[in-house]
């Protein structure tokens, strides 16, 4: 193991899990940040176990300006939730989830934060302290995303590596479906431990959920109760990072159908009316970017224009599908993951497919450019290939990693996929596309 990524990953965790012991019962466990739609704030959630179920609290402050009088105060009620475990629906616990908005925040900032539960009227429980620095308003901010998919609490491969990256030069990350493997499993102790595992760096960067078909158990109930998003429906939503307008998007409503056909018309309702205003608005978010779980595009074994691609492309039984709409509007760049690879394509529409003569610089094409990042790593390991390499498929690669999302200038973006080497356990840039359109 590289001595500089294991230090990061082994000290931070072992830390917290040595000091989660060390703090009170009802302390504050499992607390990340995600971005809102509403500049000037940012979501903390936290948990508790069951012994604790009194309102939270969050205080947060300038860090080079944190007097009595500067700290700013929030109390929120605890949301309760049963835990149903996916494999015997016969096991329960109950949950315990809390969620603040720090407002009035300035940019460019950093802001020192502390959550708390109360037990009784005025006894409060505080958990550990962190720090986080909002974004700056600023129309030549160069920000930086980490992408990562299909991570679990087994096998995590890239997360000692994604832990070193995001806490140096990442600004979001954004994860693009299956946690844990699976958040239900246990009674939802598998959750637990996978938010806990991400602590380190959720408390600092906006970590930013997207579902996978592994969040489906009893409709994402565990998703809904562990993460918090912005706009009406949670399962999909839209925020804007710089220049970056980011939509993430739930696949698996054109799969679980026994939680209703609505939700597919709800999501493509919603996505029309978002992309309609994000292209009113290219003069501040030049791009439209999308997450969404299975891919729409693939050529993962006996997958290559198969059911599950063919079904999020063009839908079913009348439903629309998502390809011509993000044609039609014009999307920049799609993420996608479910496959345990890494695949980079050329940019598409319909399997048309245009070959740029440097294989690395995507330059005025028609299509959209696609990505498979599904490799973070997980019990299921990777992925295989097709035999068949079709040649609308640029990079394939069956190994373990992420990747990042840097906006170069106004016309520029670059995508870089890191790869791990499993025989000395190193990070190695293993792909990358500069983008310009």
């Amino acid at each position: 193991m590289n001595f500089n990524y294991a230090c990061v990953f082994v000290v931070s965790v072992c830390l917290y899990l040595l000091q989660s012991e060390a703090l009170a019962p009802c302390a504050p466990q499992q607390v990340h940040l995600s971005l809102t739609d509403t500049p000037g704030s940012m979501y903390v959630t936290w948990a508790s176990n069951s012994r604790c179920q009194g309102k939270g609290v969050v205080k947060y402050c300038e860090a080079n300006n944190c007097p009595a009088s500067n700290i700013f105060k929030k109390i929120v009620n605890v949301d309760q939730y049963l835990h149903v475990d996916g494999s015997n629906t016969k096991k329960t616990r109950m949950g315990y989830t809390y969620r603040a908005t720090m407002t009035n925040l300035k940019q460019n900032t950093t802001y020192n934060y502390v959550t708390g539960i109360f037990v009784g009227n005025s006894t409060i429980f505080w958990g550990n302290s962190f720090q986080f620095k909002t974004f700056p308003n600023d129309p030549n901010w160069k920000p930086s995303v980490l992408i990562l998919a299909d991570m679990g609490i087994d096998n995590a491969q890239a997360w000692p590596f994604i832990v070193e990256d995001a806490l140096h030069s990442v600004d979001v990350i954004i994860h693009v479906g299956d946690f844990a493997y699976n958040l239900d499993w246990h009674i939802g102790h598998n959750g637990d431990k996978f938010m806990t595992m991400i602590e380190p760096v959720a408390t600092r960067i906006p970590y930013m959920p997207v579902v996978g078909n592994h969040e489906s158990h009893l409709n994402f109930s565990e998703y809904f109760n562990r993460f918090t998003t912005s706009g009406p429906h949670s399962l999909f939503y839209s925020i804007n990072v710089g220049p970056f307008h980011i939509i993430a998007l739930n696949s698996e409503f054109y799969f679980k159908i026994e939680y209703g056909f609505d939700q597919i018309l709800s999501q493509y309702n919603w996505l029309k009316n978002d992309l309609q205003a994000a292209n009113k608005n290219r003069d501040k978010q030049r791009w439209i970017i999308t997450f969404c779980h299975r891919a729409m595009y693939t050529t993962s074994y006996a997958k290559i224009k198969g059911k599950e691609p063919e079904r999020i492309r063009n839908g079913f039984d009348n439903f629309p599908g998502l390809e011509k709409i993000f044609i039609d509007n014009k999307v920049d760049i799609s993420f996608w993951a479910h496959e345990h690879n890494y695949e980079r394509f050329y940019p598409l529409n319909d399997y048309k497919y245009n070959i740029s003569q440097d294989p690395h610089i995507y330059q005025n094409f028609s299509g959209i450019p696609h990505f498979i990042v599904g490799n973070a790593g997980a019990r299921e390991t990777l992925t295989h290939f097709d035999e068949a390499h079709p040649p609308w498929s640029a990079v394939r690669k069956r190994v373990y990693g992420y990747a990042k999302l840097t906006n170069l200038n106004s016309t520029s973006l670059h995508v870089s996929a890191y790869g791990i080497h499993e025989s000395n356990y190193s990070k190695y840039l293993m792909d990358y596309v500069t983008i310009t359109n």
